[in-house]
């Protein structure tokens, strides 16, 4: 019934005994003794829940335990009931289990006063059946046993901590310093330990909605002002379900239909200081997670759809990061490229998937980028992109053939600024170019003296 992967799932290691004991009690057929000790269990366990949502200020219960401690203190056997009622009533007057499992441990409690007192309740002939001791069983491990603890909404038990936590600076992120992956690892490590581990699997979907809402779905100044902060939340809330191998319970849990065109998109025509929006990025990101997502995206929001997917095609920095959200092959990706990018958008996908894409498709793809290059003030970019083929031709194994190469020398040899002598690595290059096999002499622009 139980495997031992089952049981390890219960973290607190005195629930994790007490509850070995139940089903040695249980596979026993001793019924009655089996729902005493998950009855003494199930109190134990809540009562060490309280006391640690308390510690970590998860539910203000601080005058309900201090009663109970104090009762506990006295060491009256006879006041163990009050003791038992109070933890009872602190999970339900403060809302923190839901109506369902409230009333299953009220009928529980019966049961087990049947067992305990027969006389009283006049059940002297009193045995539940194995059907229901198992499903008392069965309900009380997954509601409660292997919960680590309980948030109505997990969002405003963190609120607190979000607002005092020292996220990664933005900044150093648009300066290169830092990056979305490191960022996110060190989030991930102290919300992890302090919230995630604890969490139910509805907690991970009110919190996923949240931190979507937050951090993608609205653009008002508030929000833009800690929109990364909220993006880093959700980016470990992923990893760390994709980690754990639990992503899918987030399947069909958000409403993809809230998502606006006027809201999705990145401030990348802004100068480096005053960039702050970036939902389409951290769309993308989310996306990139989680497969079924797409797919959701695609059916009940074919406008953001469509507008994201002609983005990817659209901008490089999108495109080497994300062409897989469309794509199964890299090649069938870099063939939907449009004509219409600039140079230097050609040079960071060709440099970026080089290893990636076939000959054919990359040559493809340089002679677009040289295609681009502007006919005055370009020496940079020239020498740039004339290094990133020599790089190519270089590695090619086996080599590319010079046929295939000839609108690109083509290029090179009418656009000045890769043939005019006044760019300081002109000659060099094009002596490497020909030392790595590649005749020349057919282009007048390209001959070195």
């Amino acid at each position: 019934m139980f495997s031992s992967s089952d049981i390890n799932k219960i973290k607190n290691v005195d629930s994790k005994n007490n509850f070995e004991l139940v089903l040695q009690s249980y596979y026993s057929k001793n019924f009655k003794s089996c729902i005493l000790l998950l009855y003494n269990l199930v109190v134990n366990d809540l009562y060490s829940k309280l006391v640690l949502m308390d510690e970590n200020n998860y539910v203000n219960c601080r005058s309900e335990l201090e009663i109970i401690e104090n009762i506990l203190k006295e060491g009256n056997e006879s006041k163990y009931s009050i003791v038992e009622e109070k933890i009872f009533e602190t999970y339900s007057s403060k809302k923190i289990l839901n109506h369902a499992t409230i009333d299953l441990l009220s009928y529980f409690k019966k049961v087990r006063n049947k067992c305990a007192h027969p006389f009283f309740f006049k059940e002297n002939d009193y045995t539940p059946s194995g059907d229901e001791v198992y499903l008392f069983i069965n309900k009380i491990y997954n509601d409660i046993l292997i919960v680590d603890a309980f948030f109505k909404n997990p969002y405003e038990v963190m609120k607190d901590d979000i607002a005092t936590y020292q996220f990664p600076d933005f900044e150093a992120l648009m300066m290169g310093i830092s990056s979305i992956s490191k960022d996110t690892e060190k989030v991930r490590k102290y919300f992890e330990k302090k919230y995630y581990r604890y969490m139910t699997d509805n907690n991970y979907i009110k919190l996923f909605r949240s931190l979507m809402d937050l951090s993608i779905a609205k653009t008002t100044e508030e929000v833009l002002k800690n929109q990364y902060k909220h993006f880093l939340l959700l980016n470990s809330l992923l990893e760390y379900l994709n980690y754990n191998g639990k992503i899918s319970q987030l399947n069909h849990q958000y409403d993809w239909q809230k998502l606006e065109e006027k809201n999705i998109y990145d401030d990348i025509n802004k100068k480096l200081e005053e960039q702050e929006c970036f939902s389409l990025t951290y769309l993308l990101i989310v996306l990139k997670k989680n497969h079924t997502f797409v797919e959701e995206l695609k059916d009940s929001n074919e406008i953001i759809y469509e507008m994201i997917e002609k983005n990817i095609y659209s901008y490089s920095y999108l495109f080497t990061e994300f062409w897989m959200i469309f794509d199964n092959d890299i090649n069938n990706a870099a063939n939907k490229i449009p004509d219409n990018l600039w140079c230097n958008n050609y040079y960071q996908i060709i440099d970026s998937l080089k290893f990636l894409i076939d000959k054919d498709i990359l040559i493809n793809l340089i002679e677009k980028m040289f295609s681009k290059l502007p006919n005055s003030d370009g020496y940079n970019i020239a020498d740039s992109c004339v290094e990133l083929l020599i790089n190519i031709l270089k590695q090619s194994n086996p080599k590319m053939e010079k046929e295939k190469l000839d609108n690109i020398f083509n290029i090179l040899n009418s656009n000045r600024q890769i043939y005019d002598r006044r760019r300081s690595r002109r000659d060099n290059q094009i002596k490497e170019i020909c030392s790595l096999g590649y005749s020349l002499d057919e282009y007048d622009n390209l001959q070195v003296e």
